[in-house]
């Protein structure tokens, strides 16, 4: 009864973060592409969005559990995370 008690804490916690993390990298990806008349100022945000991508996947993956039971869990969401954010950098490069 703990252990499924901690997986549901743990799992409700880490998928907070993961939809926290997309509506502010979605929000963020929206303001980037408005930059329509500067190039230069649409290459220096793409490359701070980037940045600021990998600062926030580094920190959380300093965080990553040591529980064997919770580790799928935390795996899942970091794998998604990695490629939703690889896809938005690459949709931003595309887009100019």
């Amino acid at each position: 009864m703990q252990l499924s008690l901690l997986l549901e804490h743990f799992s409700n916690n880490i998928n907070q973060f993961a939809y926290q993390y997309i509506a502010a990298l979605d929000s963020r990806v929206k303001e980037v592409l408005a930059i329509n008349d500067d190039l230069a100022e649409f290459y220096s945000s793409a490359f701070e969005f980037s940045e600021d991508c990998l600062d926030i996947l580094i920190k959380h993956r300093s965080q990553k559990t040591k529980a064997v039971k919770l580790l799928s869990v935390y795996e899942n969401i970091d794998n998604y995370l990695s490629w939703y954010t690889e896809q938005n950098i690459l949709h931003l490069l595309v887009s100019h």
